[in-house]
């Protein structure tokens, strides 16, 4: 284990974190323990002992992210999270915390702030209490958030679908239409008077002239 190697200013440095790495020492300051909390893993517990007791180039990158940190609406947990984690690795304590931490905050928050009174002197408490509330607003306003109900529109119907619907429906009415009747050939073989013995005997006597005859 790296924390009982801790001497000297390191060691306190680890007592300041203490409460953000382990259930046991979030318990009596009234932390909510986070087990996803990036000082939990070895890369956000070595990044910042490093850039407060190692090398520059950490601490200068620390310095612009520690200038430029200000909060989102609906983000105090990230806000708080990395304020928390750069002020351990610049160092800083006391006002200098709680001061950023005033300063960062949206003005829906900072309202609510104000009414909070009398505020916790250490700075550790101050940003314990800036997170409930800041989920106190959170809470308000994911409740009066409106619900909207989704519209299903019906799907517009493309244009290429549009033509070839026409051509069917054309092609439909063509084949449903009413058929012409081909005209009957008056002169064919079944329009003529059938042969009798009559026009057997008679051959060149005209066919009409015998049904005449007979029919007298």
């Amino acid at each position: 284990m790296v924390i009982p190697l801790l001497q000297g200013p390191a060691k306190k440095w680890y007592q300041i974190i203490h409460p953000y790495v382990t259930e046991e020492g979030a318990r009596p300051e009234g932390i909510p323990f986070d087990l996803k909390n990036v000082l939990r893993t070895w890369e956000g517990f070595r990044q910042p002992l490093v850039s407060s007791f190692g090398g520059h180039s950490d601490r200068a990158r620390a310095l612009r992210e520690w200038n430029d940190l200000t909060m989102k609406s609906c983000k105090i947990d990230h806000f708080c999270d990395k304020l928390m984690r750069l002020a351990l690795e610049l160092g800083y304590s006391g006002n200098l915390v709680k001061d950023k931490a005033r300063i960062g905050i949206p003005t829906e928050l900072h309202n609510s702030w104000a009414l909070k009174t009398p505020l916790p002197d250490e700075y550790v408490e101050y940003i314990n209490l800036l997170r409930q509330t800041g989920h106190q607003l959170e809470d308000v306003a994911s409740f009066n958030r409106p619900v909207t109900k989704e519209k299903h529109h019906s799907r517009p119907e493309k244009s290429h679908d549009r033509q070839s619907s026409a051509k069917r429906q054309g092609k439909d009415r063509k084949s449903s239409g009413p058929r012409q009747q081909k005209p009957r050939n008056h002169a064919s073989g079944s329009s003529r008077p059938q042969e009798t013995e009559h026009t057997k005997m008679h051959p060149d006597i005209p066919q009409t002239l015998i049904v005449t005859i007979l029919l007298r």
